[in-house]
């Protein structure tokens, strides 16, 4: 079995020869998902995500926003909201959230969009500024920062999921015990937990709604990959 996330959809894309297509793996259960936050320096003057983008607009091209590389499904995450928004942002790739999230704190970056897990504690004690959460609803403990859908964008969001998929060819009655398995497990008060400390809340979905998930978060990322430009040999 295979435990993975969006980067499954995403380097489908994104890689020239990927090595694999979704028919290759039997989808059996999404676990849970977690989100982004955009985050900005108090220096921006930025106290919304509407600031952000008006600022934006105004100069394009001016602001630049870190994410965790090229790719990354912050980075793709953004680039839906900037289409969206129609909006021209300079995009700044780091290797891994933690040399970004130190430029932000640091003042070094205006914006970047980090996992909802590494901006708690700069939102929390005012380091750096919550402006949206990508989630459909708001982080539970990041109550105060909007999602992105409040703040004047119908219908959006880009989450992180994480499932688990098994070798193609597994025997139906395989999937199925495996499919029962893993919602009584993780429907469970003690891997909720787990999962919560790691950033993920629990969301599961059974074989077909993650298939179903799969096909339409494949077609979305090959959209922005497209649009983005961005290809790996």
């Amino acid at each position: 079995m295979l435990v993975t996330s969006n980067n499954h959809t995403i380097n489908l894309s994104l890689y020239q020869r990927p090595g694999y297509t979704l028919d290759d793996f039997e989808p059996i259960a999404q676990i849970g998902i977690t989100g982004f936050a955009v985050v900005a320096h108090p220096s921006t003057n930025f106290k919304t995500l509407a600031d952000m983008l008006t600022a934006a607009r105004r100069k394009p091209g001016s602001i630049s926003f870190g994410t965790g590389g090229n790719g990354h499904p912050a980075h793709l995450a953004t680039e839906l909201l900037k289409d969206l928004a129609k909006v021209s942002m300079q995009h700044i790739p780091y290797k891994g959230t933690g040399p970004l999230t130190a430029d932000l704190v640091g003042g070094q970056l205006p914006v970047g969009v980090i996992s909802v897990v590494a901006a708690q504690p700069f939102v929390l004690s005012g380091q750096l500024i919550g402006l949206a959460v990508t989630t459909k609803e708001r982080w539970p403990d990041l109550p105060k920062v909007p999602t992105v859908e409040e703040s004047g964008f119908p219908n959006y969001e880009y989450s992180a999921w994480m499932g688990v998929l098994g070798r193609k060819g597994m025997p139906e009655a395989e999937l199925a015990n495996l499919e029962r398995q893993l919602l009584a497990i993780s429907d469970t008060a003690d891997v909720r937990s787990r999962l919560y400390k790691q950033g993920i809340v629990q969301a599961y979905k059974g074989r077909a709604d993650f298939k179903a998930a799969l096909i339409h978060d494949a077609a979305v990322n090959r959209d922005l990959v497209k649009t983005i430009g961005v290809q790996i040999d």
